[in-house]
C-alpha cells in the first residue's frame, strides 16, 4: 500500500475549471505501406492518459487524428482507429483518387471539419481536415477508455502501388473548460466582479500532475490518499468553496463557506479520521476531515 499526498496552494472553485492543455500522442513511424494488395500496417500511440471519451471534466475529446503519408495511388488505402478496446472505427476508406498522396500530405481527421473524407477526390488534403468516414469520432466512441494503444491502421487493398506512412499522431482534449488560466503556484485568486486574475471572473485552480499509474481504495488497494494540503491567502474564507477534482472529475468537498469573515488556511491539511473541518476555525491551521 502506497500513499499519495497533494499540496494545493490556492484551489477556489464557484463551478468547474480545467486547464486546456490539448495532448498529442505519437505513433510508430516510419512504416512502409503496400506493395502488395491486402497488406496491412499497424501505428499504436500509446496513451497514458486515465479517463474516457465523453464531455464531462475530467473526460477527453478526440481534437484530430494527423497522418502523413506518400503512396502512388492514395485510394488503395483503408484507414481505420483502433482503439485500446479493440473497436474498429472507420476514418477513410479508398478516399484521394490516384493522385492525393502523390508527394507527402497530411491527413487530418476531426469532427470540427466542414465535409467528410469522402469528398476528397484528390489532389492536397485539406488543411481544414476532414470528418471520418465511419461518423463523428467523439459520438461514436463516446465512453471508450483513453488509456492504451490507440492503433491507426492501414490496409493497402491493391497490388502495384505502395508507400510510407511517415507520421501518425492522434491529440486528446480535456474537458470542463470554461477559461483558460494561469498555470502553477501560487495561483492568484480574483475579485469577483473584476474580471480579476487568471480567469475573467472565474474560479482558480491548481492542478497537481500525478503520473503514477493504479487506484485508490481500501485495503488491498494500490494507493490511498494520505492527504490534501493547503495555504492559501483569502480575506473572509466563508466566500470560498474548496473543491478536489479527481482525473475522471469526481468531486470531493474540502470545505465550503466555513470560517466567516476570519482569514487565510494556513498549513491546513485534509485527512481522514480527524474532525470535520466544519469544527475549526481560521486560519484552519492544523488536520482536518474533509466537508464532503
Amino acid at each position: 500500500m502506497r500513499k499519495i499526498t497533494f499540496n494545493l496552494f490556492a484551489l477556489l472553485l464557484t463551478g468547474l475549471l480545467f486547464q486546456v492543455y490539448a495532448q498529442t500522442y505519437n505513433g510508430t513511424a516510419p512504416l512502409p505501406l503496400g506493395p502488395g494488395a491486402a497488406t496491412v500496417t499497424n501505428s499504436p500511440a500509446a496513451v497514458p492518459l486515465t479517463g474516457v471519451i465523453g464531455t464531462l471534466p475530467g473526460q477527453y475529446q478526440i481534437g484530430n487524428v494527423s497522418m502523413n503519408i506518400i503512396h502512388t495511388w492514395a485510394d488503395d488505402l483503408d484507414i481505420q482507429l483502433v482503439t485500446p478496446s479493440g473497436t474498429v472505427f472507420e476514418l477513410s476508406t479508398d478516399n484521394g483518387g490516384s493522385t492525393g498522396f502523390d508527394v507527402a500530405a497530411t491527413l487530418i481527421i476531426q469532427d470540427s471539419a466542414p465535409t467528410v473524407v469522402s469528398t476528397w477526390a484528390g489532389g492536397t488534403p485539406s488543411a481544414a481536415g476532414y470528418r471520418a468516414e465511419g461518423g463523428l469520432l467523439n459520438t461514436v466512441l463516446a465512453g471508450q477508455n483513453v488509456n492504451g494503444n490507440w492503433t491507426l491502421r492501414l490496409t493497402d487493398d491493391t497490388n502495384g502501388d505502395g508507400g510510407t506512412l511517415n507520421s501518425y499522431s492522434i491529440n486528446f482534449v480535456p474537458q470542463g473548460v470554461v477559461a483558460v488560466c494561469g498555470s502553477g503556484n501560487p495561483q492568484p485568486i480574483p475579485v469577483s466582479g473584476t474580471g480579476g486574475f487568471p480567469c475573467v471572473g472565474g474560479p482558480t485552480t491548481s492542478p497537481a500532475n500525478v503520473a503514477t499509474v493504479g487506484t485508490i481504495g481500501a485495503a488491498g488497494s494500490q494507493y490511498t490518499l494520505d492527504n490534501v494540503t493547503i495555504n492559501l491567502t483569502h480575506t473572509w474564507d466563508s466566500d470560498m468553496s474548496i473543491t478536489l477534482i479527481s482525473p475522471s472529475g469526481t468531486n470531493l468537498d474540502l470545505s465550503s463557506g466555513n470560517g466567516g469573515s476570519g482569514d487565510n488556511y494556513t498549513n491546513t491539511v485534509f485527512r481522514d479520521g480527524n474532525p470535520s473541518i466544519t469544527t475549526g476555525t481560521p486560519p484552519f491551521t492544523g488536520t482536518f476531515q474533509a466537508e464532503g
